[in-house]
């Protein structure tokens, strides 16, 4: 009816207030339990996974060198009562754009947290921080199925941006130090009168160290304290087996381990490291006396003896004395350790009682005496005055004025690009007669004799001649075996024949998929690793469209099915073993230089041979009369072949490897600082060692390639840049006699020339490659003749 209006629904009757409550309680938990489940990382299960970057386990104390093997440490909690085996991943890309699953199992004990595990990646040398994002994911190794969602870690270099890691850049050098204080290393950190900045890495602990070698790659040296609660003992239960092997292991590869002994309860001569020591527990006594003058100088008011460890050397010692305190008595001990070095101070230096007055200090520290380095230290205060007086350049404008070692010569040996050209140049062709020919060609020639309806068809049948002709040419131009290109750097031991091999290669497979590529099948427990981050830090090769997946194992990156598309992939490998014997992969023997030595009247004497594949040429000879003294430098230019002999005998002539100033001025002569000096100034110091100089027509020797070797070889020795050169600095943008390391830093033996030892360092170019590696279980027969292996023989006289 009109005007009337329905009736309205009745008005339900309000719920009790202690309903109402209820429910409103009931809602709250259900939005938080909501809330939490999508704020919480990978909690939807009974394991439980995170990364702590904020605690330093991404990267090394949370430091990462782009290029180099990064750690990362996963830590994991299984809440069920079941035991839980699971894939622990960290995806990460490679050079090429590829995304690398670098892996490790691991087995879950029921209701237990805490458990860590540790993985390993190399970032591309051309990785940066901005927009950079890695992932980690857990994989039930059962069902193969994701552990919850993974974890995004975006590394940031400031501590409130979440993931707290530090970038080394390329040309910055680190040291690892076990305590919080710097060690009176702050004032050779600036990089103000040396060739490269320092970064001190300091807070690590022995407990939290990586389970493998590579987990210490961005660091050549790890400075051990103990006290206060700060470095850890060796010999604590936390430290465990695999991380304690991961330690010999790298100073084994080339690490230089100092160790400050504490002024009581020394630790390493009884823990399962004490056959790194050079000397034993009853070679120790404790002695009560002003510090070392190399330690540095404090206000007579503030003098005070303290407790040292001094060492009382055996004849027969293999070690080598560095340094001595006042009445005479070694304090600062070496020794070699496979191709690196453990370094032992008896004063602890980290002691709160040297730190109260300000040791160490000075130009010339007791640092210099350990890593002879050559360029004085000076504080921030001091350099800003010299800065304000003109009488030192400032650091910054000299770095970015540097000559950079690597990437002039490096890409040019590895990068197969003679072999791509031909092909490519000749696709181009095709490609611009088949435009032609399919375009205005066919259109017009029939327009011509009124056949324009045809086109169609002839344009079908065009592009079928050319798709012919294009893939003919193809199967022509394919080149049919795998092909490598590498350089390398061969370490030999002449003592027991060990062998270190480090190179950068391109592998060129000329197939589609994947191709298992392996350093040394037959022994993958021997920790060696192949990598594809790059070459230099300073180029970037381009990535792939067709992004592909491929695992490693991160506790033996020794071999990987790595994705392969008929071009070269570049790799980066370091290898530790026997050269000198047949093994998978290996297509020569290579049998370092033997034969008898001897010292007569302070010079070694002898004949040698070898048994390379090819003969070596532009032998360096480094004699080094141990003790710390300075090493002295000659060269044999005449070609070794294998077999034949050469004499080792006390030359007409010779250079010291270095000659250090107590001062150096603007008006420097680089050619009176020894062989390295004439190096900087791009000199073959061929007047004063009587010696021809550097040709690059021999057999192809390069000489730029030579002397930057030998610079890397003797990086910390290095005379230091012409820091107060201020005049060149301002006209040139910094000065040309800086050098920065691009590559190669896991190449400095100046540790080693402390000792009593003969080092050969020459070249071998052409096929040959220095490391068993396979490619789908075949070694590679075909190796460019342009590759370059430098071999470095070291050999100890205190080990006859």
């Amino acid at each position: 009816m009109p005007g009337h209006r329905a009736p309205s629904a009745p008005t339900p009757a309000p719920l009790p207030k202690p309903l109402q409550r209820a429910l409103w309680l009931a809602l709250c938990c259900a939005v938080a339990v909501l809330t939490l489940a999508t704020t919480t990382r990978a909690q939807m299960t009974d394991v439980l996974f995170d990364v702590d970057g904020a605690g330093g386990f991404v990267g090394l104390g949370g430091h990462v060198r782009p290029g180099q093997w990064t750690p990362l440490r996963v830590t994991l909690a299984n809440q069920s009562a079941e035991l839980r085996r699971v894939k622990v991943q960290w995806l990460i890309n490679d050079e090429d754009g590829d995304r690398v699953v670098a892996q490790r199992i691991a087995t879950l004990n029921p209701m237990r947290s805490g458990t860590h595990v540790w993985l390993y990646a190399a970032p591309p040398t051309a990785t940066r921080l901005g927009g950079l994002t890695w992932q980690v994911q857990v994989i039930d190794a059962e069902t193969n199925r994701a552990v919850g969602e993974p974890l995004s870690i975006r590394p940031q270099d400031q501590p409130e941006a979440g993931q707290f890691v530090r970038f080394l850049s390329p040309q910055e050098n680190a040291i690892g130090i076990m305590s919080s204080i710097a060690l009176g290393l702050d004032d050779i950190a600036s990089g103000a009168t040396g060739h490269e900045p320092t970064r001190l890495i300091t807070g690590l602990n022995l407990a939290d160290l990586p389970d493998r070698w590579y987990g210490l790659s961005a660091i050549n040296t790890l400075i051990w304290t103990h006290g206060d609660g700060e470095g850890g003992s060796p010999t604590d239960p936390a430290f465990q087996l695999e991380q304690q092997e991961a330690l010999r292991d790298w100073v084994r590869r080339g690490g230089h381990l100092v160790i400050l002994l504490p002024a009581f309860g020394e630790l390493w001569s009884g823990s399962p490291l004490a056959d790194l020591m050079p000397v034993e527990s009853g070679q120790m006594r404790r002695v009560e006396d002003f510090p070392p003058i190399s330690v540095g100088t404090v206000m007579s008011a503030e003098r005070a003896p303290i407790t040292m460890t001094v060492f009382d050397m055996p004849a027969n010692t293999t070690a080598q004395v560095l340094e001595r305190d006042r009445q005479g008595n070694p304090v600062v001990v070496a020794k070699r350790f496979g191709f690196g070095r453990v370094t032992v101070v008896g004063v602890d230096l980290a002691d709160r009682n040297l730190v109260r007055m300000g040791l160490p200090n000075g130009k010339w520290t007791i640092w210099h005496k350990v890593f002879h380095w050559t360029h004085p230290a000076f504080t921030q205060g001091q350099v800003d005055a010299q800065i304000a007086a003109a009488d030192m350049v400032r650091p910054e404008g000299r770095h970015q004025g540097a000559t950079r070692i690597g990437p002039g010569w490096l890409p040019g040996i590895i990068d197969m690009t003679g072999t791509a050209t031909p092909a490519l140049l000749l696709a181009i062709i095709v490609f611009i007669i088949y435009w032609i020919v399919a375009g205005p060609g066919v259109y017009g020639v029939l327009r011509s004799k009124g056949l324009q309806r045809h086109t169609w068809v002839a344009f079908v049948l065009v592009v079928g001649v050319f798709t012919g002709a294009t893939w003919a040419g193809a199967l022509l131009l394919r080149k049919g075996n795998v092909t490598a290109a590498h350089f390398s750097v061969v370490d030999i031991d002449g003592n027991t024949g060990q062998a270190h091999a480090r190179g950068w290669l391109s592998l060129f497979v000329p197939d589609f998929g994947a191709a298992e590529i392996a350093i040394d099948p037959q022994h993958p427990d021997r920790h060696n690793t192949l990598a594809s981050p790059g070459v230099v830090s300073e180029l970037d090769s381009g990535r792939f469209p067709d992004q592909q997946s491929y695992t490693i194992d991160a506790g033996a990156p020794n071999a990987a099915a790595v994705p392969i598309r008929a071009t070269a992939k570049r790799f980066t490998y370091d290898y530790a073993g026997r050269l000198d014997d047949k093994r998978e992969g290996l297509n020569d023997t290579w049998v370092g230089p033997h034969g008898t030595l001897s010292l007569e009247a302070g010079w070694p004497t002898g004949e040698l041979s070898h048994g390379l594949p090819d003969a070596i040429h532009q032998l360096l000879v480094v004699y080094c009369a141990g003790d710390g003294r300075m090493p002295w430098v000659w060269r044999h230019n005449d070609a070794w072949a294998p077999g034949s002999r050469i004499t080792i005998a006390q030359p007409q002539r010779a250079m010291r490897l270095v000659i250090p100033r107590t001062l150096y001025t603007k008006d420097r002569d680089y050619a009176g600082e020894g062989y390295l000096g004439s190096l900087i100034v791009g000199r073959t110091a061929a007047a004063a060692t009587g010696q021809q100089p550097l040709l690059p027509g021999g057999a192809g020797m390069n000489r730029d390639l030579m002397q930057q070797i030998e610079m890397l070889s003797f990086f910390d020795a290095m005379p230091p840049p012409n820091f107060r050169d201020t005049n060149a600095a301002f006209m040139m943008g910094g000065s040309s006699t800086t050098y920065h390391r691009l590559f190669g830093r896991e190449l400095d033996i100046t540790p080693l020339t402390a000792g009593k030892r003969l080092i050969l360092i020459g070249y071998l170019k052409g096929g040959h490659l220095p490391v068993p590696l396979t490619v789908d279980g075949k070694a590679i027969a075909d190796v460019s003749d342009n590759s370059w292996t430098v071999i470095r023989w070291v050999y100890d006289f205190d080990q006859q």
